[in-house]
């Protein structure tokens, strides 16, 4: 996949990873080289000769100093340029989105950039719709080792599936969310998790906070007293933000955060496990289904069932 020189052939689309750091052990071994990922997809350790490479070719782009690991994709020869950047860029959506659901950290792509200059420039313009500025919040740098590798892919063919057969529905609102609940200050980032929350708990329901809380709790199945009282906080404070409460404190939010942050990480991933079940003209219905029995399943005997009938 590479010359001799570690830099990709003008076959390759690239793409820049920040606050991304990858092991070859738990013992923090040493940075592998190459990682090969679901779909062809390559990670790549940005060597001095790909670095010296890329300033070369695109001598306006400073950040290119910054990132030590780069996203390689192969390019379809037999696609336009504009088509391919648009399924390069669902594609790196969903490479990102797979990260932050299998775990925390401040992982963000840069620009998605072709290996051979382009009609449109040397530089393309085109921005994942998942980058951020992992500084602005705090969050921790990504750490990934070899070993997650394999349950990693498992990970993003659930997606990847799901989405090119039609079956991600409000998933698919819940992902968007969720990545945007990565930037922005403190009140957007909670307001993006409730959101994303309601995609997947609440239908047409009255007393919204309380059966989110509920629902969230009873089906995530641990420490349900506490997620349910950390669920209610945050409604409770995204209320507050929504209707513009003068007496709130921001300090709560910041706190509050990386709870539903996790709670929300672990929902999506057992709603995905959900969605090969349902057909996609089925998916309406079948969100309907799921929350009564949801709410059945509380109700009767505070187990977990399986949603089908």
């Amino acid at each position: 996949m590479t010359t001799e020189n570690a830099i990709p052939n003008e076959s390759y689309w690239l793409c820049p990873l920040y606050s991304f750091n990858c092991y070859s052990s738990e013992d923090l071994g040493y940075p592998p080289e190459k990682i090969d990922l679901f779909e062809d997809i390559q990670l790549q350790l940005v060597t001095p000769e790909l670095r010296n490479y890329l300033h070369l070719r695109y001598p306006d782009w400073d950040e290119a100093s910054v990132a030590d690991y780069m996203i390689v994709m192969p390019r379809n020869g037999k696609a336009s340029f504009l088509r391919e950047i648009a399924d390069k860029s669902e594609l790196l959506v969903d490479l990102i989105s797979t990260f932050r659901l299998y775990h925390t950290g401040g992982v963000t792509p840069g620009p998605l950039l072709p290996s051979k200059p382009s009609v449109f420039g040397d530089i393309a313009t085109y921005i994942s719709k998942a980058e951020i500025d992992p500084t602005s919040f705090g969050l921790p740098e990504y750490e990934f080792y070899l070993s997650d590798v394999p349950m990693f892919n498992k990970l993003m063919g659930e997606i990847r599936t799901c989405r090119k057969t039609g079956k991600l529905g409000a998933v698919d609102e819940a992902l968007r969310r969720f990545n945007f609940s990565y930037s922005g200050e403190p009140e957007d980032r909670l307001i993006d998790q409730m959101i994303a929350f309601e995609s997947l708990y609440i239908g047409d329901d009255k007393e919204l906070g309380y059966k989110l809380a509920l629902r969230t709790a009873f089906f995530l199945g641990k420490k349900r007293k506490q997620i349910f009282s950390d669920m209610k906080q945050a409604y409770d404070l995204r209320g507050k933000v929504v209707h513009g409460t003068k007496k709130m404190d921001l300090l709560e939010i910041e706190k509050i955060i990386p709870k539903t942050e996790e709670y929300l990480r672990q929902s999506i991933r057992k709603f995905l496990a959900l969605l090969p079940l349902y057909s996609p003209d089925d998916l309406k219905k079948a969100k309907e289904k799921r929350l009564a029995k949801l709410d059945e399943n509380i109700l009767n005997n505070g187990r977990v069932l399986a949603f089908r009938e």
